[in-house]
């Protein structure tokens, strides 16, 4: 970013992905209603910015209508397509915002950061009863198999359910 900044060149990058910034406390969508914003002003257009903010929270509210979530615990994880690692998103993730309106509660909502290294002992004590897995495997039966397979997951509430 420095070295773009120093050649003149302009980078727009999400405040979430910013080292530099202490992460919130607890993700809402408020945060993606500030994203638009910023690009509504970046790209000179701040009236559509604030009609779409003003759609975006009317979904926003009427999900929490509908939430079937009923406080089941949920863990969003990271995995590469070779499993070879496992990370989770705290509550300063979009990831929390998303349980939030859901009803779901997310099992790792105690941890401040975004994402974050676990080992599948953790998960296993946390044992939510789901599991949403993220990647940028090509294949989501592929990651999904991946997980599934890993030492001990047989033994989580969320795969015995299917």
């Amino acid at each position: 970013r420095k070295a773009l900044a120093k050649a003149g060149v302009k980078l727009y990058s999400p405040d979430a992905y910013c080292d530099d910034q202490t992460p919130v406390n607890h993700a809402d969508f408020g945060l993606v209603t500030k994203e638009v914003t910023k690009a509504g002003a970046i790209f000179g257009v701040p009236e559509r910015a604030a009609t779409l903010n003003k759609a975006l929270k009317e979904q926003a509210t009427d999900l929490k209508k509908h939430a079937n979530g009923r406080g089941a615990s949920i863990a969003s994880l990271w995995l590469p397509a070779d499993g070879s690692s496992m990370s989770a998103y705290g509550r300063s993730s979009m990831s929390q915002a998303a349980f939030d309106v859901n009803g779901l509660k997310n099992a790792y909502q105690d941890n401040r950061t975004r994402v974050f290294d676990i080992s599948m002992e953790d998960l296993l004590k946390r044992n939510p009863d789901w599991v949403l897995l993220l990647s940028g495997a090509s294949n989501a039966d592929t990651i999904k198999t991946t997980f599934e397979h890993a030492k001990g997951a047989s033994q989580l509430t969320a795969v015995k359910k299917g």
